[in-house]
């Protein structure tokens, strides 16, 4: 039934294995890539033969074709990426986006095009961190720029059950970063063709503009932004966290909520083209649906909602019903062939999560409540909505965020509908910009709806209990709550059984909880966390972590952790000056701001180094291991740092987290 009624399920779950063994596996993508003309042959041979349909090994041979394709795909997007060397060169790139403001800096990317110094094409990406704040008004996607710098590898922090940065921008392309001076950047070319994607970007960008000539500006202009394009970079954090914990992050992602109120309002308007202009009606819809996602810069959730919607109108032009999960899983199978490292994303699991769950499960809760009224029957269709979107991304937003929205159903009910108003809206300034009077009235109510779902979110996170911080939970615990809560909504339906899979997946949880709690039980470890600007470590005895800092605000990196292994947190604030000896287990610890060789006297087997200072041992039998927070290896007591140094010393700052069992 599943192989007629939704195919891509058995062609997009082979690819998704493939493409994450590819990531896991640490073997080259040439063999793979030697196997599939193989594979593709024999598939071939048994199709023109007709036996494909009777025949089993045609089934089995399309998932390892899809399996092995998938892990050459993923391998050779990871291969592609030129190794850059860490000493000082000249390169020349394209820039992908507009420079974003930082605080000390402005953050230009660019995509690498060669190697000026080498005279070597490149391929993959570097971030840019420039000194000179002016450059933000001169460059703009497609712009070509030649700069000199020392590239570095992007790192994470370290610090553990902490978000994986590094791999992030490895998805998008960028594996480097650099910081350079005014003078670094000789050169600006403005080519005057930038490609598809950079058009898409310049074009926002003058809508953008187009909503600040209009009246937008401050947090509306914000607001506006990031609802109507995804543009987030005008909000500041306290925004976006006040957004998170209502629980209506989801609409600043431009995706499946944009393409479904856009497409819907668009056929709606054409209402005059129906009989036999109904395919016209449909086209245009289509087409405005992939203008619309253009302009969105053809982000992934966008890109896989417009490929949906487009299967589901096609579907009227040809007289047909297509399943709307398998027009879902089409165009997962179409992004992922493209872009394979975005599997683990997490825009990308939300936005198919949420479908999949609205779905499947949508008519179950729906028909939980049966009403003879209109009105209350379409608001409780709201609610099943939103229900249903909710509950499949539950798992998925505890384990990305550590935070459980609690009043996310009201917060839905209450801003979706101004959402909706602002998505209209700001196409409609766009579209009617020809007349300056509609558009200053499109722009108007722009402007008071964006300012009032920013009002609601503010009001929703403020109000007690709006969400639940500091709980977390492992990529097995994620899958088996998401199966366990896809089988609740089922058991749902009329005449459902699935009693059986309730018990296994409880018994499946329960055992993987057990798992954790006693290899985390067992074990005992000291670990000096990577946080910039302030002195933070502890031992972890067990579940409890006692933690050792100069200052009474326990860092957000700590609350990560303890959240993503439900540790117990006690802690213990140290005066900045003041050496303090630690024992734990059978190791003897000492912190402090500077190393004096008198503490040597003490034997401690580790020591923290929390100042800016590097020591060096001198001629002692066995020297400790050395944990500096904040120094850099660059001299020793006024001598180069030199590799037998390296073997006894840790720089957090430079190679992340410490940890070490005790």
């Amino acid at each position: 039934m599943l192989r007629k009624k939704i195919p891509f399920l058995r062609l997009l779950l082979p690819l998704c294995a493939g493409i994450t063994a590819g990531s896991l596996i640490n073997l080259p993508a040439l063999p793979a890539l030697i196997i599939l003309p193989a594979f593709a042959i024999t598939l071939f041979y048994i199709h023109t033969a007709g036996v494909s349909d009777r025949n089993p090994l045609f089934g089995i041979l399309i998932t390892l074709f899809l399996a092995t394709a998938g892990f050459a795909l993923a391998k050779r997007e990871r291969e592609s990426f030129s190794i850059l060397p860490g000493e000082r060169k000249t390169y020349a790139g394209e820039v992908v986006d507009f420079p974003e403001k930082k605080e000390k800096s402005v953050l230009v990317r660019v995509k690498l095009r060669a190697s000026i110094s080498d005279s070597l094409k490149l391929k993959g990406g570097i971030l840019i961190y420039h000194r000179d704040p002016s450059v933000a008004g001169r460059l703009s996607p497609g712009d070509i720029v030649l700069f000199s710098c020392r590239p570095r590898g992007i790192m994470n922090n370290g610090n553990p059950g902490e978000f994986d940065y590094r791999r992030y921008m490895e998805r998008r392309g960028f594996g480097y970063m650099t910081f350079t001076e005014r003078d670094d950047l000789h050169n600006v070319i403005r080519t005057g063709r930038p490609g598809l994607v950079n058009r898409a970007k310049i074009t926002r960008n003058r809508i953008i503009r187009l909503f600040g000539e209009k009246g937008l500006k401050g947090d509306g202009l914000a607001l506006a932004s990031a609802i109507t394009l995804g543009e987030k970079s005008y909000l500041d954090s306290e925004q976006k966290d006040n957004f998170s914990k209502a629980g209506v992050m989801h609409i600043m992602a431009v995706s499946g909520l944009h393409a479904g109120i856009l497409s819907m309002f668009i056929f709606w308007m054409l209402f005059f083209l129906k009989g036999k202009l109904n395919h016209l009606r449909v086209t245009i819809t289509i087409g405005v649906l992939w203008v619309f996602a253009f302009i969105a810069g053809l982000a992934p959730s966008i890109v896989r909602a417009s490929l949906m919607f487009s299967f589901l109108h096609a579907g009227k032009l040809l007289k047909r019903n297509p399943d709307p999960l398998n027009s879902m899983l089409a165009s997962a199978f179409l992004i992922l062939l493209f872009n394979p490292l975005i599997l683990p994303d997490a825009s990308f699991l939300l936005s198919f999560a949420a479908v999949a769950f609205i779905i499947l499960f949508y008519s179950n809760i729906n028909g939980l409540l049966e009403t003879r009224y209109r009105v209350t029957g379409k608001i409780w269709g709201m609610i099943s909505v939103s229900l249903a979107a909710q509950a499949g991304t539950l798992p998925l937003t505890v384990m990305f965020f550590n935070r459980l929205p609690l009043l996310f159903l009201f917060s839905n009910l209450v801003i979706i509908p101004v959402a909706s108003l602002v998505v209209i809206s700001g196409f409609l300034t766009v579209i009617l910009s020809f007349s300056g009077t509609l558009s200053d009235t499109a722009a108007c109510i722009l402007d008071k709806t964006s300012s009032l779902a920013g009002y609601l979110s503010d009001l929703t996170a403020s109000l007690p209990f709006s969400s639940a911080e500091g709980v977390g939970m492992g990529t097995t615990e994620c899958l088996l709550l998401t199966a366990l809560t896809a089988v609740v909504l089922d058991t749902l339906r009329k005449g459902s059984s699935n009693g059986r899979y309730l018990i296994i997946l409880l018994f499946l949880l329960s055992v993987n909880s057990l798992v954790r709690s006693l290899s985390l039980q067992k074990d005992n470890e000291l670990i000096a966390y990577n946080t910039p600007g302030d002195f933070c470590a502890g031992i972890r005895n067990g579940r409890t972590l006692e933690l050792f800092c100069y200052s009474d605000t326990v860092p957000a990196a700590v609350r990560r952790h303890c959240a993503h292994d439900r540790l117990r947190l006690k802690t213990r604030k140290f005066e900045k000056n003041i050496p303090v000896m630690i024992e734990a287990g059978h190791a003897k610890i000492i912190v402090t701001g500077r190393m004096t060789p008198g503490l040597l006297s003490y034997k401690p087997d580790i020591v923290i180094v929390t100042g800016n200072t590097v020591f060096h041992p001198g001629n002692v039998d066995v020297a400790p291991q050395f944990v500096y927070m904040n120094a850099v290896p660059a001299t020793v007591s006024g001598r180069p740092y030199g590799e037998n140094d390296g073997n006894r010393s840790w720089f957090v700052r430079e190679k992340g987290c410490f940890r070490v069992k005790l």
